[in-house]
């Protein structure tokens, strides 16, 4: 059985440039660990293995290296290929050539083993704008207020993070199960409503938790809604809203009556609270009371939290995977026969429990070490798997190297009209040399070229008509400009101050004692009618 090469193709293009450069071949054979004949035959014009075996592929070296950068393309936007696709994308490749066969079921394998630069891996669904505002430029430009002196003076007890999350009361996962061999799938009973539950959870660096603001769908709060046994709830908040979400009051009530009590911040024992953009925290109100309490207020960057926020990082999916977990263990208890909603009181209970196995202290420090916050490292953020790449691809070293190679030892270029062929010609053959059949079959190959040249001409003219008319076409809406709410908040000084000094101005008492002094006289005009 043939050994096969521990040498690969890479490292042959290295040892003949290093030929080319002055190394003999005997020093580049025992330097590269490569048989001196393969260099021998190499330097003769003997092809690598891969361009040898081109000729039974279905779609050339060149065209699968374009299909390969499109993939990686493709990847680097957050619209990656799947294997249906790719052979979809080839096979219209091989139509417009000509070529109307289907490809085989093993092609991906084969594709996928002549470019290692490629490979099937798990796919992450996460939202289009997501995706789009965790670039790198955003990232660096967020990090740059972390630098501002007034916020690296605050300590880490003093930095805190506030997020809301919902659940759905008594939905569980649908996770493996154990069953019949004979079934593929096993049902599983779903206990409780589709009721929208809002949590507001508030941690700090060092590991501590805010006590929780639990927002219910509803009118009113009800009785019925809690659980017997209180004394657990204690120091938990709770509120009812029309859909179960936050609102501008809701924001400015946790502000007040949990936040600054619980942090006991002043204008002596300044915090610093990192929020998302979300509306109820840029209100008016909202921002003064939190300059009027010495609270530094920091907006993430919109649609970056799934890299830049905490309790996005490491806090909410280990509380939700643990809160999954004790509705499946009541499903279990409550019996086949039970079909009893699971109501708010066990919501309180399962989200109490979960809270406590997921909201844990090394939890907690997780999310604010992986986000980059604490200790403050954008390394953290930027190399992110789900962050979007904006530089493409680097080509690998070894892979200009062979393209400088070809370039140095091929004479002639790649044809793309027949003026190319005609050049071709003279160059290899004398004139004369050439018989009739041969120009007949380079004619026939010049004229193929300019064909396509031109049918390609006529289709990018017509894209360019069909996106300029979709342009006048398309109606432009309305857009609010959006902005940074970091630079509304440091406004807010100069608010408070604006309003102070019209305060003075405008304050009653002053006026009534100066006008007071007057003489009624002085204050009387005379005029005399001719």
């Amino acid at each position: 059985m043939a050994r096969l090469p521990t040498y690969s193709e890479e490292t042959v293009q290295l040892a003949l440039y290093a030929i080319r450069n002055g190394l003999s071949q005997i020093q580049a054979a025992r330097q590269y660990g490569i048989p001196r004949a393969t260099l021998q035959h190499r330097l003769r014009g003997r092809l690598p293995i891969k361009d040898a075996k081109e000729i039974s592929q279905r779609l050339s070296n060149d065209q699968e290296k374009h299909l390969r950068n499109w993939v990686l393309a493709q990847g680097a936007l957050g619209l990656p290929p799947s294997h249906h696709q790719l052979k979809v994308f080839a096979a219209r490749i091989l139509v417009a050539g000509g070529d109307l066969e289907p490809l085989g079921k093993n092609w991906i394998a084969g594709f996928l083993r002549r470019n290692p630069e490629v490979s099937t891996v798990r796919g992450k669904s996460i939202e289009c704008a997501r995706l789009n505002g965790a670039t790198i430029p955003r990232i660096q430009s967020w990090f740059n207020l972390l630098r501002l002196p007034a916020l690296q003076a605050i300590l880490p007890q003093h930095r805190w993070n506030m997020d809301e999350t919902g659940i759905l009361e008594g939905l569980g996962s649908n996770g493996l199960v154990l069953g019949s061999s004979e079934k593929k799938i096993q049902l599983k009973k779903r206990l409780g409503s589709r009721c929208w539950t809002t949590i507001i959870e508030c941690i700090s660096v060092t590991g501590q938790a805010l006590m929780p603001l639990v927002l219910f769908k509803g009118k009113d709060l009800q009785h019925q809604w809690f659980p017997e046994k209180l004394a657990y709830l204690d120091q938990w908040r709770f509120a009812a809203t029309d859909k179960g979400w936050t609102s501008d009051a809701i924001a400015l009530k946790w502000l007040k009556e949990v936040f600054i009590p619980g942090t006991k911040a002043s204008k002596t024992n300044k915090q610093l609270l990192i929020v998302d953009g979300h509306g109820s925290h840029t209100t008016d109100d909202f921002m003064y009371e939190c300059f009027d309490n010495g609270i530094f207020l920091l907006f993430l960057p919109a649609h970056a939290l799934h890299v830049l926020q905490p309790l996005d990082v490491l806090c909410f999916s280990p509380i939700k995977a643990a809160y999954r977990r004790a509705i499946e263990a009541i499903a279990f208890l409550a019996g086949s026969n039970d079909t009893t909603p699971i109501g708010k009181a066990t919501f309180l209970q399962c989200y109490y429990k979960a809270r406590t196995e997921g909201l844990t202290e090394r939890n907690i420090k997780g999310g604010w070490k992986g986000s980059g916050l604490w200790p403050v490292n954008i390394a953290k953020p930027l190399m992110s798997r789900l962050l979007l790449q904006t530089d493409p691809p680097a080509v690998p070293e070894a892979e200009a190297l062979k393209r400088q190679l070809e370039e140095e030892s091929d004479p002639f270029r790649t044809p793309y009209r027949s003026y190319d062929v005609k050049v071709l010609i003279a160059k290899v053959y004398a004139p004369g040399q050439v018989d009739r059949a041969a120009r007949r079959l380079f004619w026939k190959i010049g004229r193929g070229l300019d064909a396509q040249n031109t049918t390609l001409a006529e289709a990018q003219a017509k894209i360019a008509q069909l996106e300029y008319q979709i342009y006048r076409l398309k109606p432009l809406k309305k857009q609010k400009v959006a902005q940074d709410p970091n630079e509304r908040f440091a406004q807010i000084e100069q608010i408070v101050k604006t309003r102070a000094r019209l305060q003075r101005v405008l304050d009653p008492a002053p006026i009534a004692a100066l006008t007071s002094s007057y003489e009624f006289e002085s204050l009387c005009f005379k005029w005399q009618l001719k």
